[in-house]
């Protein structure tokens, strides 16, 4: 009887132990919601110029306001390593801020490093801001007034460590405008210091891709390019 007690515990170890074992192959990594830093955090566009007149234009970079972001970090079970993640963000396109030094001082940097943005020549002009984010808003743009949200949701995968701080992963990035909806593949590089973590990325977009035709002036002597840059830099901490 005392036998038939033991060997009872025996199987029952051994099928605890069975179960832990088939869930740990089954799930090998572990989701993590983190909470987005939105006040270290910037998204922005830059754009570009172009036309026989363009020396007397400007490019703009135009800044998220009010945005609202969640983000999913997923770690390998055996290595504890960042592996993969997802992340969503809602951009009010009323709320943009069009060229504040300000308002991009936040991804001067990003750009900076992308050779996107070389401070020393690239100069934004707040004095026309105005002038061109009613232009931006109009139905023909942005139209605002129908479709008040810009929508982006991304996927991070094939993510490896080149050094103790530093991640690079591939981005599969979805961004809709209006009714488009436009996804690239870009990557993405993560920094993890004192526990924060910091995600770059420069993605190249179309205007028209998303039914915009560029803004132009003086009969197209001065005109807005197609491509623009998204850039983003989004701090997060996990938990």
């Amino acid at each position: 009887m005392q036998d038939s007690k033991i060997s009872n515990k025996f199987v029952r170890r051994i099928k605890i132990f069975a179960l832990l074992s088939a869930c740990m192959m089954g799930q090998s990594l572990m989701a993590a919601p983190a909470t987005v830093a939105i006040s270290k955090s910037t998204l922005a566009i830059v754009t570009q110029k172009e036309g026989i007149a363009s020396g007397l234009a400007h490019r703009h970079i135009i800044v998220a306001a009010k945005w609202i972001a969640s983000l999913d970090l997923k770690n390998g079970v055996a290595t504890n390593h960042l592996e993969s993640g997802t992340a969503k963000i809602s951009i009010p396109s009323a709320d943009l801020i069009v060229d504040s030094p300000d308002a991009a001082q936040g991804i001067v940097e990003v750009l900076k490093s992308g050779k996107i943005w070389d401070p020393s020549s690239d100069k934004l002009s707040p004095e026309n801001a105005e002038k061109v984010r009613e232009n931006m808003l109009v139905d023909s743009q942005l139209a605002a007034s129908k479709f008040p949200v810009i929508q982006g949701s991304g996927a991070f995968t094939d993510c490896k460590k080149s050094s103790d701080l530093l991640t690079e992963c591939t981005l599969e990035l979805t961004l809709k405008v209006r009714d488009r909806t436009v996804t690239k593949t870009l990557p993405l590089s993560l920094k993890n210091q004192d526990g924060e973590w910091t995600a770059d990325f420069l993605g190249k977009f179309k205007f028209s891709e998303f039914g915009i035709k560029p803004y132009t002036a003086l009969m197209g002597a001065i005109a807005v390019t197609d491509e623009f840059v998204l850039a983003c830099r989004l701090a997060a901490k996990e938990g």
